[in-house]
């Protein structure tokens, strides 16, 4: 099983608006004991300490071991966006008050870290959905909905993962929604 490499890149992917301090703070401290490095996306650097590194979504993406998602199923159907090319391992951690997606609470955080380090976790899989213009893609693991006013024509969709069924519905006034099956 992958684990997080010695001096390897936590990255952290941030609730818009949920404070993140208390759970940053655990993080920051289980990072310094463990060797590991956090990082965040530099449009979030103001909302943590200064030992976690800011750097650009890019790097981000590319260069975490594995990233902590703070906050709820959005913010982990955007940590799953962000390394949908590069599937690496994602901790959710639920800020709020229910998430189906998000499974560790901040007081389960130190083991869920410890488990992240030693490789002793499980993978879910989630089957996604890529949505493209021929210029442009969007990735989607929950669904897609797109209103009347959007151009679909030529658009082009594929499955990342073969063989799972979409349910394709055009709703009237609606737009197009798009899920899994």
């Amino acid at each position: 099983m992958q684990t997080v490499k010695p001096g390897g890149r936590l990255g952290l992917v941030l609730h818009p608006r949920s404070d993140p301090t208390a759970v940053v703070e655990k993080l920051t401290s289980w990072a310094r004991s463990h060797g590991k490095q956090l990082v965040v996306d530099d449009r979030d650097a103001a909302r943590v300490p200064d030992d976690v590194e800011p750097v650009s979504e890019a790097q981000l993406r590319d260069e975490a071991d594995a990233l902590i998602s703070l906050g709820g199923d959005g913010t982990m159907l955007g940590a799953l966006r962000l390394v949908a090319q590069r599937p690496i391992p994602i901790v959710g951690v639920n800020l709020g008050s229910r998430g189906f997606l998000v499974e560790v609470e901040p007081h389960e955080l130190d083991d869920a870290l410890d488990r992240l380090d030693t490789g002793d976790f499980t993978i879910e899989e989630h089957s996604a959905a890529v949505l493209s213009d021929g210029c442009d893609e969007s990735i989607a693991f929950n669904d897609i909905s797109g209103q009347p006013a959007l151009q679909l024509d030529g658009t082009i969709m594929r499955r990342m993962q073969p063989g799972e069924a979409l349910d394709v519905r055009l709703i009237p006034r609606a737009g197009l929604v798009v899920r899994d099956a």
